[in-house]
């Protein structure tokens, strides 16, 4: 079933959300839409963004032999699916460290994402953690299918995280007032069942870290594992699972232990391109070789990434 919550925030002509109401909602569910959140300037930019990913990964194919056009002309959640039908193992299943460009640096920096999530994980010190990814979900594509999982639970590589359940609740967790690390997502492209949406359990992020068991590889790439929750765990909780569906602009904020999966994408010929990306509080540790990079700090305003062009000379780390 599709989600209706008991109320949606649209933030418009200056009007601030109220951070009190969104921690309440989001200590009750794990999650909050907002709705139209994203300025329309910071999702063009974005899509420019992936619209050159997507250009440079259609061009690297077609140097290589793999596909014979280009795709021009075709609309931007189109092209991937025509031009790839014959080689989708061969197309990225996501982007990381090409998301360093400026015309990112707003949606995971602006002021209005940055002071929000400063209010709701309530830290001197805002860090983007070191796992921001961009998604084009090709339709027909077992690399896509995303099993339910919760996000605390995992590592870098997508295995099961091996640090001692305590280690991942001061991290990853909730003190009942404030939430260590949060979630974000947004699609580029109007996203249903159909296109492959997220699925939420919601309130299942009061249910600790869950055993997750790894599956094995991402199909095609043998650096990224796929990993879920214990299949008898999740018995009695999908009955609750509720449907994400959203339009660009929206931004879909939820607790890093929610338990959460996707449908894969069924609808033919489009590509379901969406963006993900954390926010921690920076004085904790990723548990990763990473580190990420300061978004906002009342410690040491030098430590931060303060402009396009330094996050375009930064990097995965």
């Amino acid at each position: 079933m599709a989600w209706r919550p008991r109320f949606e925030v649209r933030v418009l002509d200056g009007v601030n959300v109220s951070p009190s109401k969104l921690r309440q909602q989001l200590a009750e569910d794990g999650f909050v839409i907002l709705r139209g959140f994203l300025d329309p300037g910071i999702v063009a930019d974005t899509r420019a963004a992936c619209e050159s990913l997507q250009s440079q990964t259609l061009a690297n194919l077609k140097e290589a032999g793999t596909i014979d056009e280009d795709g021009e002309g075709l609309s931007f959640e189109c092209k991937l699916a025509h031009c790839c039908k014959n080689c989708i193992a061969q197309v990225p299943s996501l982007y990381r460290s090409e998301l360093h460009v400026p015309e990112l640096f707003d949606l995971f920096f602006g002021r209005d994402i940055s002071d929000l999530m400063m209010s709701l994980i309530g830290c001197d010190e805002l860090r983007l953690f070191p796992n921001y990814t961009a998604r084009p979900k090709l339709p027909n594509s077992n690399r896509h299918t995303v099993a339910w999982h919760q996000d605390a639970a995992l590592s870098g590589s997508g295995q099961p995280n091996e640090a001692e359940v305590d280690v991942l609740l001061r991290n990853f967790g909730f003190d009942g007032s404030y939430f260590r690390t949060l979630n974000c997502w947004t699609s580029l492209v109007p996203v249903t069942a159909e296109s492959g949406c997220m699925r939420f359990i919601p309130g299942s992020h009061k249910n600790g870290i869950l055993k997750h068991v790894c599956t094995g590889y991402v199909e095609g790439d043998t650096e990224l594992f796929t990993t879920q929750i214990q299949p008898e765990l999740m018995e009695d909780l999908v009955e609750s699972a509720i449907d994400v569906c959203t339009q660009p602009g929206d931004l879909v904020i939820f607790s890093n232990m929610l338990i959460h999966g996707a449908y894969p994408n069924r609808k033919e010929g489009f590509v379901r391109w969406s963006l993900d990306w954390r926010y921690q509080d920076g004085e904790l540790d990723t548990l990763r070789p990473e580190q990420g990079h300061v978004v906002r700090s009342l410690l040491d305003m030098d430590r931060e990434v303060q402009s396009p062009e330094e996050w375009e000379a930064a990097s995965l780390q």
